[in-house]
C-alpha cells in the first residue's frame, strides 16, 4: 500500500438459510389402506426449512386443488390432505413437495383404496348326473385391491315335485307392517361424485308384506339406471355418471300396510352444461353482440369462463374468437360486413369446457341501411294521401324487412306513427280537410331503423298538376355504363292524376325486347337495359300525361367498350433483312373514350404463336428491330383504351430481306508489294454485285504455322475443335451461314471450367504495429464454377518464400495479424474453386508494419508579420515504429468550420505566408495526459480577457482572440495538470499594427 492510501473492508451479513424438510409418521409412510367410501387422510406433521418453505400434494403429475372432494390444510409448519369418498381410482403414490431457494425435498405416501371384488366370469357346467354337477368360472377381473378369499355358492330349485295337501282347512294369517328404510349418513346429505364414477345408492329396507319398490328422478323415470331389489334392500347403480346424473333421486316403498318415500340428492363433479337462450342484442356492420344465460347444469363448481366460437355459413368449421369472457355478453368484432356468421358459446368450469350451444341461424354482419331516395305523393283527396317512395342506396348488408311511416301535422312538434309496411307504398287515411303534413319513411332491416327521409309538405285537398319527372338522381342527365353491364334507372314521377309514360330514343318509339324493359311502379318509372352495348348509347326521352296535360324530359346513355380493329390494310413502308417500319390507320370505333396506344405483335410463319413487340405505342406507325434475315412474318395491330384492348387487324406476310441479293466473291488476291513486316494485296471487283452498290470489303489473314482451331464443313454440317483449351477460350462463339440470298448467324456459349483467375484490386486498408488489413474484389474469371474460399499468404521483404496464413478465408478481406513491428512484408490472394488454386495478386511494394506516429510536441510562434506566421515544434515522442516521413501544417480561416491544409514539409520549422493582417489567429494545442488533466490559460502571468474565448476537449485545447490589437502581443502559458504532475508550455505572440501617434 502507499502512504496516505485508504483500505476498505466490505462485510456482509446472510441470514441462516436450510434446504426443507418433511416428517411424516413412519407407519403412514410405509403404505396407508383405507375402504372404498371412506376418506383418506395424510398428514406432514413438520415441515421445516430457512426460509419458510412452500409445499403442494400431487398424484401421477397433477397437483390437487381444494374442492367438494379435496381439502388440504396448511400451516406454517405442517399440511395435511384429505380425500373423501375414496375409490378404487384413487389408489397410488400421493406426493409431497416442499420447496425454499436452497432446495426442493419430496415424500412419497402409497395409498390402497379397498373395495369388494367385482363378479366372477361366466359359470360353466359340467359333469351333470342325477346327483352332482360340477361348476367351473373364472376369476373376477377386478379383485377390489386384495387376493379374493373364497366364493359363496348358492342354488335354487327349478321343478317342484308332487304336492300334499292337509286334511284340514287352516286359516293362515299374515301379520302387517308399514314399509320401511334406513338411510344412512352420506345418503342423508348430498351424494358427491366425480364424473365417470358409478353412482351407487343402496338402502335397507322391511315391510311385510314385502313393499314395491318405486326409484323416480325429478318425477320421472330414472334413465341408464340398473335396480336391484330384494325382501331386505334396494340397490341403484348408474355406472359412469355424467352431469345430467344430477339431481333428486325419489324412492318410494309401498305395501298394504302404508307408503313411505325418501328423497336423496347426488350432485355429479363434471364440466358445465350447454348455455340457454343465445340470441344476438345488437348487430352492425363489423360486429356482433351476443348475450345468454347461465347453464341449467354447472357441472357442481362454479363456471368461471366461457368461450365464443364462430363460422362463416360457407364453411363448416369453427373458430375460437374469444377465449376469456367472464359475463354473459360479448362483441364479436372484424367481421365481414354482409357475411353471415354462425356463433357457439361453451362454459367452463374447474372440471373443464362444457358443452356448446349454437345459433340456429345465421346471423348477418350489417348496419342500418341508408334512407329511401325520395318521397312522392301519387294521389291526394280532401281526406288521404297516397305515398310511395324508392329502395334505400344501401341495404345496410341484410336484407330489408319493411319501413316505418310516420305524419306531422303543421303547427306541432310530436311525430305519430301511421304504419309499418313491407311494399313501398301506402296511402294514408282519415286526413283534415285543408291540413298540411310531413311525413318521414324509415328502411328497417335486422341492425334497425334507418335515418328518416322526410317528405315535402303535403295540402290535403283535392288537385291537379302537370307531369313531372325527378332526374335529381341522374348526374348532368347522363348515365355511363361499361359494355356487358347491366343498366338499370329509376326516375321518381309525380303529377295528379297520376300521368302514362311512353319512351323513345333517338326520336323514334323506343323497341322493347328481352333485353330492354321499362317498368312503372307506383311512384317510379324504371328503364333496364340488361348486357348493354355500344349500340344502345343514345338520347332516351321520357313522356308523361295526364288531363292537365304533357311534360317531355331525357337523359343520355352512354355505353363505352374497347375500341374496334384498326383501320387496315396494313401498309409496309420499308423493308430491310432486319426490320421493318409499317404504318395503319386508327379505328373507327373508339370505343366511345379516346385511343391510349397500340399493341404490336409479331409471328414467325413458321410458328403459330404470336409474341408482343411493344404495348406502348402511341403513332400509328411502328419500326419492328432484330428481324432474322431470309424469314417470313406476319404483324398485327390492337388498339386500347381505357377499358381494354380491342380486336386486332393482321398484316400480309412479309420476308425479311433487302430488296436486292448479297454480291458475288471478289477476284482472287494477289500481292502487289511488300516489305519486311508489311504487304500490299489487290482483287477484282465481284461479277455481280446484288442489285447494288459493293459498299466495303472484309480482310482474313492467318499464319501459316497457327492451328488454334480445326474446322471442318461439308454441305450437311460444320464443326469447329479447338484442343488444349484453357480458360480463355470461354466466350461467345458465332456461326454464321451466308447464301446468295442471305446470311443466318447463331451463337453458342462456351464455359471452360478451370481454376480461376487471379483477385481483383488487391488493397491495404488499414496498418497497425502488429496487424495489416487487406481488402481486394473477386477474379473476374471464376473458372466456370464458384469461388469456393481465397487463400492469403505473406513473406517478410527479406525472405522470398510466401507463408500461408489463412487457407480458408470465405470473405474479401481478412487482417493478418501477429507481425513484427518495424518490419516490412508483401502479401499475396489466390483465389480456389472445385478444380483447385487459381493465380495470385500480390501487393506491388512492401508493407511497414507500425502505427501512426503521436503528435508532434510544443509549437513556438517564432515570428509574424502582417502577411506570415513562422512556427516551430518538437518532434513525436513517438514515430508509431516508422520513420517520421513529413509534417502537415493546416489552418483554420475565420468563420470556416474545416480546417485546410497550408504546407507539407519534412523539417520541424515552417512559414505560412499569404495571411492577411488583421485577420483572426486561433492557438491550437494538442494535449494528452491520464486522467484528462484540467486545462489553465494565462496571459503574462495573468488572467485572459473577457474576449477571449477557450475550447478545451480530451485531446486539445483552442484559443481564440477576435479582433486582436496591439495590446494582446505578450506570452501566452498553457498549463495542463492531473493527479501524476502538470506540464506548461509558453507561446509567444506578436501582433504588428501601424505605429502609435508620436509623443
Amino acid at each position: 500500500m502507499f502512504s496516505g492510501s485508504m483500505i476498505k473492508i466490505k462485510i456482509s451479513i446472510c441470514p441462516p438459510s436450510a434446504a426443507p424438510t418433511i416428517i411424516i409418521d413412519a407407519q403412514v409412510m410405509e403404505g396407508l389402506t383405507v375402504r372404498a367410501g371412506d376418506t383418506i387422510v395424510i398428514t406432514a406433521t413438520s415441515i421445516l426449512g430457512k426460509p419458510a418453505p412452500t409445499s403442494c400434494w400431487s398424484k401421477g403429475g397433477k397437483y390437487f386443488k381444494p374442492s367438494d372432494l379435496v381439502q388440504i390444510e396448511t400451516t406454517a409448519t405442517s399440511s395435511t390432505l384429505s380425500v373423501k369418498y375414496a375409490s378404487r381410482k384413487d389408489s397410488g403414490d400421493y406426493i409431497i413437495t416442499a420447496s425454499n431457494p436452497f432446495g426442493v425435498k419430496e415424500e412419497t405416501v402409497k395409498v390402497k383404496v379397498l373395495d369388494v371384488p367385482g363378479a366372477p366370469g361366466p359359470i360353466e357346467c359340467s359333469g351333470v348326473s342325477s346327483e352332482k354337477v360340477t361348476l367351473t368360472w373364472t376369476a373376477p377381473t377386478e379383485d377390489g385391491g386384495s387376493p379374493i378369499k373364497y366364493y359363496t355358492l348358492e342354488k335354487r330349485e327349478t321343478r317342484v315335485g308332487e304336492p300334499a295337501e292337509t286334511k284340514e282347512f287352516t286359516e293362515i294369517v299374515e301379520h302387517a307392517a308399514e314399509p320401511g328404510m334406513e338411510l344412512d349418513v352420506e345418503l342423508r346429505r348430498t351424494l358427491v361424485v366425480r364424473a365417470g364414477c358409478s353412482i351407487r345408492l343402496f338402502v335397507p329396507v322391511k315391510g311385510r308384506p314385502t313393499p314395491t319398490v318405486t326409484w323416480t328422478k325429478e318425477g320421472g323415470p330414472v334413465p341408464r339406471a340398473v335396480i336391484d331389489s330384494t325382501e331386505s334392500f334396494t340397490m341403484l347403480i348408474i355406472p359412469e355418471s355424467s352431469r345430467i346424473d344430477a339431481g333428486k333421486y325419489e324412492l318410494t316403498l309401498e305395501n298394504s300396510a302404508g307408503k313411505k318415500s325418501a328423497d336423496i340428492h347426488v350432485r355429479v363433479l363434471d364440466s358445465p352444461g350447454p348455455p340457454l337462450n343465445l340470441k344476438p342484442i345488437k348487430i352492425d356492420k363489423e360486429s356482433i353482440t351476443l348475450q345468454w344465460e347461465m347453464p341449467l347444469i354447472d357441472g357442481g363448481a362454479k363456471i368461471t369462463n366461457y368461450i365464443i366460437e364462430k363460422r362463416e355459413s360457407t364453411r363448416k368449421a369453427f373458430a375460437t374468437v374469444v377465449t376469456k369472457c367472464p359475463t354473459t355478453s360479448v362483441r364479436i368484432c372484424d367481421l365481414g360486413e354482409g357475411c353471415e356468421y354462425y356463433f357457439r358459446v361453451s362454459a367452463e368450469n374447474e372440471y373443464g369446457i362444457g358443452e356448446a350451444v349454437e345459433t340456429s341461424d345465421p346471423i348477418r354482419a350489417s348496419q342500418t341501411p341508408s334512407s329511401p331516395e325520395s318521397i312522392i305523393p301519387t294521389d291526394i283527396t280532401k281526406n288521404s294521401i297516397s305515398l310511395a317512395w324508392t329502395k334505400p342506396k344501401h341495404d345496410g348488408g341484410s336484407r330489408i324487412t319493411g319501413y316505418v311511416l310516420e305524419a306531422q301535422k303543421k303547427g306541432t312538434d310530436q311525430w305519430s306513427h301511421i304504419t309499418t309496411v313491407k311494399n313501398m307504398d301506402f296511402t294514408v287515411k282519415n286526413l283534415n280537410e285543408n291540413e298540411e303534413y310531413i311525413f318521414h319513411v324509415m328502411a328497417v332491416n335486422h341492425s334497425g331503423r334507418s335515418i328518416p327521409k322526410e317528405s315535402k309538405p303535403i295540402v290535403v285537398k283535392d288537385s291537379t298538376s302537370l307531369p313531372e319527372f325527378d332526374l335529381r338522381g341522374v348526374c348532368h342527365k347522363t348515365v355511363i355504363a361499361k359494355a356487358g353491364d347491366d343498366i338499370k334507372v329509376e326516375i321518381p314521377v309525380m303529377g295528379r292524376p297520376r300521368p302514362t309514360v311512353s319512351w323513345q330514343k333517338d326520336g323514334a318509339a323506343l323497341k322493347l325486347t328481352q333485353r330492354t324493359n321499362v317498368e312503372t311502379t307506383a311512384a317510379t318509372v324504371i328503364i333496364s337495359i340488361s348486357e348493354c352495348t355500344r349500340a344502345d348509347s343514345g338520347v332516351y326521352t321520357m313522356t308523361g300525361k295526364n288531363i292537365v296535360g304533357s311534360v317531355t324530359d331525357s337523359i343520355t346513355l352512354k355505353v363505352h367498350d374497347v375500341p374496334g380493329p384498326p383501320k387496315g390494310p396494313v401498309k409496309i413502308v420499308e423493308i430491310s433483312r432486319t426490320y421493318c417500319i409499317f404504318s395503319w390507320d386508327a379505328p373507327e370505333n373508339d370505343g366511345g373514350v379516346p385511343i391510349n396506344n397500340y399493341v404490336i405483335e409479331i409471328r414467325d410463319t413458321t410458328s403459330q404463336t404470336w409474341t408482343e413487340l411493344s404495348s406502348t405505342v402511341i403513332r400509328t406507325m411502328f419500326k419492328a428491330i432484330r428481324l432474322t434475315t431470309g424469314s417470313e412474318y406476319q404483324f398485327r395491330i390492337k388498339a386500347k383504351n381505357r377499358y381494354g384492348v380491342g380486336p386486332p387487324i393482321t398484316s400480309e406476310t412479309v420476308v425479311a430481306a433487302y430488296p436486292f441479293k448479297v454480291p458475288g466473291p471478289p477476284g482472287t488476291p494477289n500481292v502487289v508489294a511488300f516489305t519486311k513486316n508489311s504487304i500490299t494485296i489487290g482483287w477484282n471487283e465481284p461479277v455481280n454485285d446484288g442489285g447494288n452498290e459493293v459498299i466495303g470489303y472484309h480482310v482474313e489473314r492467318k499464319e501459316r504455322t497457327s492451328i488454334m482451331a480445326i474446322i471442318d464443313s461439308t454441305t450437311s454440317y460444320t464443326s469447329l475443335i479447338i484442343e488444349n483449351v484453357n480458360r480463355f477460350d470461354s466466350g461467345k462463339y458465332n456461326l454464321t451461314v451466308e447464301n446468295s440470298s442471305g446470311s443466318k448467324t447463331v451463337t453458342v456459349q462456351v464455359r471452360v471450367l478451370d481454376t480461376p483467375s487471379a483477385p481483383q484490386n488487391l488493397k491495404i486498408t488499414a496498418v497497425t504495429k502488429d496487424a495489416v488489413t487487406l481488402t481486394w474484389d473477386p477474379p473476374v474469371n471464376d473458372g466456370g464454377v464458384k469461388i469456393k474460399n481465397y487463400v492469403v499468404e505473406k513473406r517478410e521483404s527479406t525472405r522470398k518464400a510466401y507463408a500461408t496464413v489463412n487457407a480458408l478465408c470465405y470473405q474479401t478481406t481478412f487482417t493478418v495479424d501477429q507481425l513484427l513491428e518495424g518490419c516490412n512484408y508483401y502479401f499475396r490472394v489466390l483465389a480456389e474453386n472445385e478444380y483447385g488454386i487459381g493465380l495470385p495478386i500480390e501487393t506491388g511494394e512492401s508493407v511497414k508494419v507500425s502505427e501512426k506516429p503521436q503528435p508532434p510536441g510544443k509549437i513556438t510562434l517564432k515570428d509574424v508579420t502582417k502577411n506570415s506566421v513562422t512556427l516551430s515544434w518538437e518532434k513525436p515522442e513517438h514515430d508509431g515504429g516508422s520513420r517520421v516521413g513529413c509534417y502537415v501544417v493546416e489552418i483554420l480561416p475565420k468563420g470556416a468550420d474545416k480546417w485546410t491544409q497550408a504546407l507539407i514539409v519534412k523539417e520541424t520549422e515552417a512559414t505560412i505566408s499569404g495571411l492577411n493582417a488583421g485577420e483572426e489567429y486561433i492557438l491550437f494545442i494538442p494535449i494528452k495526459g491520464r486522467p484528462t488533466p484540467t486545462i489553465k490559460w494565462d496571459k503574462d502571468e495573468a488572467p485572459l480577457k473577457e474576449s477571449a474565448q477557450v475550447e478545451i476537449t480530451s485531446s486539445y485545447t483552442l484559443l481564440v482572440i477576435d479582433k486582436m490589437s496591439r495590446n494582446d502581443s505578450g506570452k501566452y502559458t498553457v498549463s495542463a495538470e492531473n493527479s501524476s504532475g502538470t506540464k506548461s508550455a509558453l507561446v509567444v505572440v506578436r501582433v504588428l499594427d501601424t505605429p502609435s501617434a508620436p509623443v
